[in-house]
């Protein structure tokens, strides 16, 4: 079985490892072997190096960041306790004018995001692009990205056979569908079952419950209109998994891993 095999039979056992962080010299650099080298600890990269190292290959992990530690975690300081108050904007434009247009770019957290006068970049001047999200701490955009989880739909997959316009994917929902539940399955994801075809369904834990209001919306739009007005899926979990608590509703999900 070779190395893509062995890492796509590889089941999770439910626990997660210790694995001691050895000390980075020269010396243990340059004896060290790897079966894989892993650049980025993103959702990809990250997600790559659990299923590798699952399937009992030696992976090394290279990421352009620095650790995240226990300081990171600011999801509950309130912006009283900031040194600007979080109303900081110029402050932050002076070192990131193009990641501070990120959502999620703030007092907080900007420290997480490169600093665009030390990495700058070119784009042509007909095609300007702002590369937002270059993050430079562990685990890259999961950092901030929200935790929104939709999964696509063959309206996307396969959208040009349906307007025209460029090309459809290589793959059908019911090719990823497999995958979808494995990561759900390990990170966790709240949503309602709807049956709706734009919309697939996921392996949901139950769901954060709707407000009065949002109920009301809700039945209101499916009566008069036919439509469903659902919550979006998201990894807040409402059930303990993987030794990770439940989601006790402090709100800033974009700064909180």
């Amino acid at each position: 079985m070779d190395l893509l095999e062995r890492a796509q039979s590889a089941t999770y056992s439910g626990t997660v490892p210790y694995v001691a962080r050895p000390s980075l010299t020269p010396a243990f650099q340059s004896k060290s072997k790897f079966d894989v080298l892993v650049v980025g600890s993103g959702a990809s990269g990250g997600w790559a190096c659990k299923r590798l190292a699952e399937a009992g290959l030696k992976v090394a992990l290279l990421d352009a960041g620095r650790p995240r530690t226990d300081r990171d975690d600011r999801e509950h300081i309130r912006p009283f306790e900031l040194k600007y108050r979080d109303r900081a904007p110029e402050h932050i434009r002076k070192t990131r004018p193009i990641q501070q247009q990120c959502y999620a770019c703030t007092e907080y957290n900007y420290d997480w995001f490169c600093n665009d006068l030390e990495e700058p970049y070119t784009a042509p001047t007909d095609k300007p692009f702002s590369w937002l999200g270059r993050m430079r701490i562990a685990g890259g955009r999961t950092n901030v990205w929200g935790r929104s989880c939709l999964r696509l739909s063959d309206l996307d997959f396969k959208a040009a056979s349906r307007d025209g316009f460029a090309e459809d994917w290589p793959l059908s929902y019911p090719d990823l569908e497999p995958y979808y539940d494995l990561v759900e399955e390990y990170v966790g994801v709240t949503g309602i079952r709807e049956s709706v075809y734009e919309l697939p369904d996921g392996r949901f834990q139950p769901p954060m419950g709707l407000t009065c209001h949002e109920l009301l919306f809700r039945n209101r739009v499916k009566d008069g209109l036919g439509w469903t007005a659902t919550l979006a899926p998201s990894a807040n979990l409402t059930r303990p998994i993987n030794g990770r608590a439940l989601c006790h509703y402090c709100g800033p999900c974009e700064r909180a891993v």
